[in-house]
């Protein structure tokens, strides 16, 4: 049932309620392929539409000529949404924090250059500011803060604003991102949202991840876009 005239990449998803209850979705193409929609969303859609919002299970099936097609970030981030306990995969990110002091110029002045793009959010609704600072395999660096929409679907995170401003600009090959937030509520360090990590992934698997706490800039944590999003979906 799928509709991909596009890629030709047809994926159908079937999504098990808490009460028994079996939604399916399928895939979803458009000419402007930003608004195209994946066959895990289709289901949860549909099922929140219909009054669900407690899942068990989902199951996602595609044509890939090697082996298993799991779910994009963008769906990563919509599953996780209604039940942290659903196992597409299982995954134990190597996560470590460093001193600032010890990792290389070019790094310490990128936690730099996102904590000061931090300070240009714009986040009336959630009041919530993210700063990103991503440089390029050739050193040159893009800035990106979040920017919030009273229709919340048109908000754009940090990360990805720095990202759309190097692609503009030409760039298409990064080092690494720097993220900084200030998580009151947690007192953690705050990584990328699922289509953030998707953003990121399609440019490069090894990409850098550096996460700073703006009320404690003493250590970042590091990580790459591979630890963060495990089996991500780069082909088809």
């Amino acid at each position: 049932m799928a509709y991909a005239p596009y890629s030709k990449f047809t994926v159908g998803a079937a999504l098990l309620c808490e009460d028994g209850e079996v939604v399916t979705g399928c895939n979803v193409e458009n000419i402007s392929y930003g608004a195209s929609i994946c066959a895990e969303r289709t289901a949860l859609v549909k099922a929140v539409s219909c009054g669900q919002i407690k899942f068990r299970a989902i199951a996602v099936t595609a044509d890939a000529n090697d082996g298993f097609v799991p779910p994009c970030g963008v769906c990563r981030q919509f599953i996780v949404e209604f039940s942290a306990n659903m196992a597409v995969y299982l995954a134990k990110p190597d996560f470590s924090t460093v001193l600032v002091s010890s990792i290389n110029s070019d790094i310490q002045q990128l936690v730099r250059d996102s904590v000061a793009a931090r300070n240009l959010a714009y986040c009336p609704y959630s009041k919530f500011q993210v700063g990103a600072a991503l440089i390029t395999t050739d050193g040159e660096t893009f800035t990106g803060c979040n920017v919030e929409n009273i229709a919340y679907g048109g908000s754009i995170c940090a990360e990805r604003t720095a990202i759309v401003k190097a692609v503009s600009s030409g760039k298409q090959k990064f080092k690494a991102i720097a993220v900084a937030t200030d998580n009151i509520k947690t007192d953690s360090f705050t990584s990328p949202c699922g289509p953030c990590r998707q953003f990121i992934v399609e440019f490069g698997s090894d990409t850098i991840v550096y996460l700073a706490k703006v009320n404690d800039l003493a250590t970042v944590l590091v990580t790459d876009i591979k630890e963060l999003l495990p089996l991500s979906f780069t082909d088809f």
